[in-house]
């Protein structure tokens, strides 16, 4: 049975008994307190807590997930850190039995395991026994002596301290006797390989307050979920998970590219499994949207491709692979069930591909830091565990090639010292809020939408104003009934013209008015995971009570300016797609009054006259007052009429169409009535966000007339400054930059010729030992002296004159400049099988001064803070000089 008949058998199982397919959403959660979608649940969450109303008490979906918490694990037979979860939800309907009944069902009757082979586990711990659910299981069938009881740790699900939970069921696999540990009482719930758990009943009940107590939830509720890749590997009767159709393809494309055999080596097997493992993960990351990054969700994808770059190392790869083997095999082997994958492939690849080739880089830059970081600690035989996380945190260097560089040595890390470094920095940088956390304060919202009954009603694509009813009131995460003078609140009314931040359009402001009581309103949002729309703004004049007829009013020039940039955004999109080519995306935007950012995927920076063509053209669009249309029709036929969905935005059954010429796009968000209401449109500027995702920033509307008013204004008074005629300030800019460079040459020339002197002047200044020019070694002659300097430009001139005059040699100076001892050591190319380093020498002269310096084997540089600390360093290089090779 190959994964997606797998797929397909589950989802089809349920529909037939009743179940609403749920999508498969995004990695990138609808829920900004948390990285990535880590389970299936995470979409049913609201219903649970009453936040939202589901479509319908019965639903299933298969939800492409990443975990990184079993990282350290991947290379095992069974663990991901991207997979798929198959789960099968009641909403407060059916309970125990019938869950416990249809699992049993697929289990046995319709994937046909052996009974004989099948294990469950109940709940036993300090809530209680799960009494019910061991009786639901023997009267389908299931022998006493294979149901064990297990305690909380096991069988006691819960996202954290707080939020819905409840006991749980979970269902076994015996795989036999030569996975166990060989004990005779060997069960479920044993640390062996011998059972392996692949599917999970939850049975969320209850809901623990921030005391810790529990309260029973509104409606009790199943959750289950399961591995794709687990049920994959037992059908298909394979000793791991990378055997089965759901990594074997890349397994064996990998081993194609190496040389390697899966089964040669525990080490090969092992870094094969990680890179297959992470190619997956980072295919769909970058799919969804996820881009390489130093922190949040970024930081997960980089991490993931770094450990498969490494990898990939380890097996002796030294070129580029993920865009030519990974990502391409990885499309072909989940194309079946994500057929988007192939119009993403070449997205995919360019992103993988980039920052693929900087860390091979951030390899070959790091491989002298780890020598000399394993010299550093090659007497005691324990490299320090904080200078390794250093090395990582610094340099991106990763843990797993120090280990193996340090294995070959003979050393070891202290890994104590090293996670003690990683939980100081996890801690330092850790998200203060939590996904239950969210889900905590969101019960204000539940109450409201439950005594609301349906989502307002949004009235904003016709008028800016609107006759409302307080519906809510929030203060402090709490459901309130008023709100007095000088506070600030969220309001939910029964209908509004307010938008919502929603799509990159930012949310509107305005007023609301009672009477005398005035709100003024900075920012409209809708919660996440509810149906609600929230006005948050600050009372004056009175107080505002839940009941309230008010007069709801959207700031007309913040509306007007919002509107010009939305569909500026637009033209911006398709002038880029005709200018640039098809493959370009929008990978994301913020729409504000006053100008746009537009994100899109491009590896590479536009040219100055790529940026003027897509402002050429979209003010081509401008001028011709197109028409702006909107439609509204189902996902599918929009799709079907050419409509560009975005990846990174998430759509229900019906969706808003809006054309405006050769531009069709899905979109909720405010527009003009006619392209010629935009006005104007100028890029002010385009950048880098990360590797593959450039991009712009532009004006329309309003805010480029006030953009284009300063440019000129700025134009007309560094004209008069510099003295030209009108359209001549460029010529007088040039001809001033020539001059400037003629100055800046004679310069140079002077520095040289004072080098040179100071040079004359050094070389009449007699050693210790008597003698004037520098001392003759063993085949190159070595000056270490303190010289004069007035910056350190001037010492590397006086560097690079002595080094001229007496190669082959190595020349170590220092010189007080500004209150510091400032170092530099130059040695010709070829001294280092003489035992002379550069960078070494400065190291020591930096260290004994009392400061730090680097640098390669020619040149090198450092610096101390103490001024009179000059000779102490210089001394420390003389001796490491003539201790070479003792």
């Amino acid at each position: 049975m190959t994964k997606d008949e797998i797929r397909s058998l589950f989802i089809d199982f349920f529909i037939q008994r009743g179940h609403v397919l749920l999508p498969n959403l995004s990695l990138i959660p609808d829920d900004d307190t948390v990285l990535l979608t880590s389970a299936g649940v995470q979409q049913v969450q609201p219903f649970f807590l009453g936040m939202a109303r589901p479509p319908a008490p019965r639903l299933v979906n298969v939800q492409r997930v990443v975990r990184t918490t079993d990282i350290e694990s991947i290379g095992d037979y069974n663990h991901c850190t991207f997979f798929e979860m198959l789960g099968n939800w009641s909403i407060g309907d059916y309970f125990k039995e019938q869950s416990i009944r249809w699992s049993w069902e697929l289990v046995t009757e319709v994937l046909r395991f052996p009974k004989e082979r099948i294990w469950v586990s109940v709940y036993d711990g300090v809530n209680g026994t799960d009494t019910e659910s061991f009786e639901f299981w023997r009267s389908v069938g299931m022998p006493a002596e294979r149901i064990v009881y297990l305690d909380d740790e096991h069988n006691w699900w819960a996202p954290g301290d707080t939020g819905p939970c409840g006991p749980d069921t979970e269902i076994f696999y015996d795989r036999g006797e030569h996975y166990g540990c060989g004990r005779p009482d060997c069960k479920p719930g044993c640390d062996c390989d011998r059972f392996l758990e692949f599917w999970n009943n939850v049975f969320t009940q209850y809901n623990r307050e921030v005391d810790g107590s529990l309260t029973l939830l509104q409606s009790k509720n199943v959750d289950t979920g399961a591995g794709l890749e687990r049920w994959a590997m037992l059908l298909q009767e394979k000793p791991s998970v990378y055997e089965t159709d759901c990594f074997w393809p890349l397994v064996e494309a990998l081993c194609l590219a190496t040389g390697r055999r899966y089964d040669e080596d525990p080490h090969v097997t092992r870094s094969l499994r990680i890179i297959a493992d992470h190619g997956r993960a980072l295919t769909f990351l970058i799919f969804d949207g996820v881009v390489p990054t130093p922190d949040g969700r970024g930081s997960v994808l980089r991490q993931l491709l770094r450990r498969a770059v490494l990898h990939g190392h380890l097996l002796g790869l030294r070129r580029p692979f993920l865009a030519d083997v990974v990502v391409p095999t990885v499309v072909e082997m989940m194309k079946g069930g994500y057929p988007e994958l192939v119009e993403r492939h070449s997205f995919i690849a360019e992103v993988a591909g980039g920052e693929e080739r900087q860390f091979l880089s951030t390899l070959q830059r790091g491989l002298p830091l780890v020598e000399s970081l394993l010299d550093r600690f090659a007497r005691t035989g324990t490299v320090d565990g904080a200078a390794v996380f250093d090395l990582k945190q610094t340099h991106g260097f990763p843990l797993e090639l120090v280990q193996e560089a340090a294995e070959q040595r003979g050393l070891s890390i202290d890994m104590q010292e090293y996670e003690h470094a990683a939980e100081r920095h996890r801690l330092a940088s850790a998200s203060k809020d939590e996904f239950h956390e969210r889900s905590r304060s969101n019960k204000a919202y539940g109450e409201i939408a439950e005594s609301l009954g349906r989502a307002p009603e949004f009235l904003g694509y016709e008028t800016l104003t609107a006759r409302a009813r307080v519906a809510g009131i929030v203060k402090d995460n709490q459901s309130v009934q008023e709100a007095l003078p000088d506070e600030t609140v969220e309001i939910v009314l029964d209908r509004t013209p307010f938008y919502a931040e929603s799509g990159g359009q930012l949310g509107d402001r305005g007023t609301l008015t009672r009477g005398g009581v005035t709100v003024f309103i900075t920012d409209t949002q809708k919660p996440k995971g509810s149906i609600l729309t929230v006005h948050t703004g600050t009372v004056h004049g009175g107080t505002l009570r839940v009941g309230d007829q008010v007069e709801a009013a959207v700031d007309p020039e913040w509306r007007e300016g919002v509107r010009h940039h939305h569909s500026a955004t637009h033209l911006a999109h398709r002038a880029l797609k005709d200018v640039l080519g098809e493959g370009v995306h929008q990978e994301g935007s913020v729409v504000a009054p006053d100008r746009f950012t537009f994100d899109f995927n491009l590896s590479r920076p536009m040219t100055p006259v790529e940026i003027s063509r897509v402002e050429h053209e979209v003010n081509r669009m401008i001028r011709a007052d197109l028409p702006v249309e909107t439609a509204l029709m189902t996902y599918a036929e929009a799709v079907k009429t050419g409509a560009m969905a975005l990846f990174t935005e998430k759509y229900g059954d019906t969706v808003r169409v809006v054309t405006m010429g050769a531009s069709r796009e899905l979109c909720g968000g405010t527009h003009v009535r006619r392209t010629g209401e935009i006005g104007a449109f100028y890029i002010l500027s385009e950048s880098s966000v990360s590797a593959g995702i450039r991009r712009i920033e532009a004006v329309a509307g309003e805010a480029a007339h006030r953009y284009a008013r300063a440019q000129i204004n700025e134009l007309r008074e560094l004209t008069r400054d510099l003295g030209a005629q009108p359209g001549q300030a460029g010529a007088r800019v040039a001809a001033l930059r020539e001059n400037a460079r003629a100055l800046e040459r004679q310069l140079n020339e002077a520095r040289q010729e004072i080098a040179n002197l100071k040079t004359q002047s050094l070389l009449g200044v007699p050693r210790a030992n008597g003698a004037g020019g520098p001392e003759e070694m063993d085949g190159f002659r070595a000056l270490v002296r303190r010289v004069e300097a007035g910056s350190v430009d001037d010492l590397k001139s006086q560097s690079d004159a002595l080094k001229s005059r007496f190669a082959p040699c190595v020349i170590v100076l220092g010189a007080a400049i500004n209150g510091r001892a400032m170092f530099t050591a130059s040695a010709t190319q070829g001294l280092e099988e003489k035992g002379v380093n550069a960078g070494a020498l400065m190291r020591a002269a930096a260290t004994a001064a009392g400061g730090k310096g680097g640098g390669n084997p020619t040149w090198a540089q450092g610096s101390a803070p103490d001024a009179s600390k000059i000779d102490e360093g210089l001394d420390a290089a003389r001796a490491l000089l003539h201790a070479r090779g003792a």
